[in-house]
């Protein structure tokens, strides 16, 4: 049976550093799970990014 990676995707909006600094705990949480790739992208780039 094959494993499927996971990808979390935490899209976020900041005018201020401190949103920016509970996105990167919750990157740095979600990445110390075993098969889980996390990928943040910023809410003014999204029409810019495909999935």
């Amino acid at each position: 049976m094959r494993t499927m990676a996971k990808t979390l995707l935490i899209v976020y909006h900041s005018m201020t550093d401190g949103t920016h600094q509970m996105v990167e705990a919750a990157r740095e949480g979600a990445s110390a799970e075993a098969g889980v790739g996390v990928r943040l992208l910023h809410a003014s780039l999204l029409g810019r990014w495909t999935f």
